[in-house]
């Protein structure tokens, strides 16, 4: 196993904490801190060191967009079957559960692990609530890991932590590596070392994984970890930390308050979650790596929307009719329609019906107007309908949207179609001019007790995330 640095003071901690538990006096552990900062290798360690002379169990939490309830104990019930499984496995009453596992920590001295509980659900911090109250009526040690960085002041892990402060809960933090254990994981590395340490800000995931890229650019790991933290705040905090990113090491905060304007107020949610935070006057970002990460991001971003934005401009000569470039704003609040809010409005001439397109093809067509923006329903839109063209076949046809996509609707089984037909406007309708890409055929399920086949397509436009267009 190999030799953790700077973490002797912190298993010598769990050690005594496992003394204590054995000895007569069952004990709860927190470790927490930040994302790459340790902790699960630190457990593992740690379990490891008691390997064949203690019962250990694990489970963990995810982030789920719907945690399963007590994910974390249903690991476990697998490791320990018995009770525990069976009452999990018919669906018990929560408190018969609960009380299955205390009786498990019982028997005999026991380490537990329960990892991630800033992901968990509210049974599993109702269970943390319970056992925390009582473990120490065992021989067995509990040990709860969480990032401290995702615990916003309303986190209802916070009000768990609250309940258990007076019951004489350890709270381990493991700390960044110091400048010298960089040195020794980076011996024989041509890494400059102390630049190394200064970006990573220490954070052991964060050293590792450049080491392990030979300090060529930013590992696609490090930039995953970070943008997936990034992911999970709001959309207008995210906006901020675009923002910092590009300004700089260091933003004083009248500066990002106006590179922000309205979606200043979402500095306070970069602050709360530990992403930026405040230093000698300014804001920062908890590590340099993570703003360069962001930055690249953002980059790559303008580089995609300058080509999108390239691809309009070369479209416009081609195009037969008056065209004028638009932002899209937002998506539409209603969940049962699919339209878009532009920039563009009666006061610069667009009216009802201008069909919008992109670089790609077809969006969709104005079905309502205001004075400084409009209402564009997407071709995938239940209600949305146009006339198509095979460009191979040259026949004539009609797409329409539902399902968040599109189908051909009244074909023939043996009609001439087949997958990958590029259908574009046909001109037909004195909308939408003629040669616009439309869709591409995706599916074709011939029914032989049907006289009409079955025509899914694949939008040429996918209106995710697209901000540029042309109205007509």
């Amino acid at each position: 196993m190999a030799t953790l640095l700077e973490r002797e003071t912190l298993q010598a901690q769990l050690h005594a904490q496992w003394d204590q538990a054995t000895a007569g006096s069952g004990r709860l552990v927190c470790v927490e801190g930040e994302a790459g900062i340790g902790k699960t290798s630190l457990l593992r360690a740690f379990a490891g060191s008691l390997a064949g002379s203690a019962r250990v169990f694990w489970g963990g939490c995810e982030a789920l967009r719907t945690p399963r309830p007590l994910g974390a104990l249903d690991d476990i019930a697998g490791q320990s079957g018995g009770e525990l499984q069976a009452l999990l496995s018919r669906g018990a009453d929560r408190h018969r559960v609960f009380v299955a596992f205390m009786d498990l920590l019982a028997e005999r001295p026991t380490l537990v692990v329960l990892e991630d509980l800033h992901w968990a659900d509210e049974a599993t911090l109702d269970l943390l609530r319970y056992v925390g109250r009582r473990v120490m009526r065992t021989r067995s040690l509990l040990v709860a890991s969480f990032r401290s960085d995702e615990l916003v002041p309303a986190h209802p892990l916070r009000t768990v932590l609250g309940d258990l402060a007076t019951t004489g809960v350890t709270r381990l933090v493991p700390a960044p590596l110091t400048l010298a254990a960089v040195h020794t994981l980076g011996l024989g590395h041509a890494v400059d070392l102390a630049e190394l340490h200064r970006v990573t800000g220490g954070n052991p995931f964060f050293v590792t994984e450049v080491l392990a890229a030979g300090g060529q650019g930013m590992p696609c790991t490090v930039q995953d970890a970070v943008l997936a933290r990034a992911a999970r705040l709001s959309a207008s905090a995210r906006a901020v930390l675009d923002a910092a990113a590009v300004a700089g090491p260091r933003v004083e905060p009248w500066l990002l308050q106006a590179l922000t304007a309205a979606e200043s107020t979402a500095i306070d949610e970069c602050l709360a979650t530990g992403v930026l935070r405040a230093e000698d006057g300014a804001y920062v970002f908890r590590h340099e790596l993570a703003r360069q990460a962001e930055r690249s991001l953002r980059v790559d971003r303008l580089e995609t929307e300058n080509l999108h934005l390239r691809g309009l401009i070369d479209m416009r000569p081609g195009l037969s009719v008056r065209s004028q470039p638009a932002q899209v704003l937002y998506e539409a609040s209603d969940p049962y329609t699919r339209k878009v809010i532009i920039d563009r409005g009666t006061t610069e001439g667009v009216g009802l019906g201008s069909p919008v397109i992109t670089e790609a093809g077809v969006l969709g067509q104005v079905t309502r107007a205001y004075p400084y923006s409009s209402e564009v329903t997407l071709l995938t839109d239940k209600d949305a309908a146009i006339p198509v063209l095979n460009a191979r076949s040259q026949t004539r046809s009609a797409a329409f949207g539902g399902l968040g996509g599109l189908e051909l609707r009244f074909i023939a089984s043996n009609a001439d179609i087949q997958v990958g037909d590029r259908l574009l406007t046909s001109g037909v309708d004195g909308v939408y001019p003629s040669g616009v890409p439309v869709a591409t055929v995706a599916l074709i399920d011939r029914k032989a007790d049907s006289g009409f086949a079955r025509i899914m397509l694949t939008p040429a436009v996918k209106s995710d995330g697209v901000r540029h267009v042309l109205v007509l």
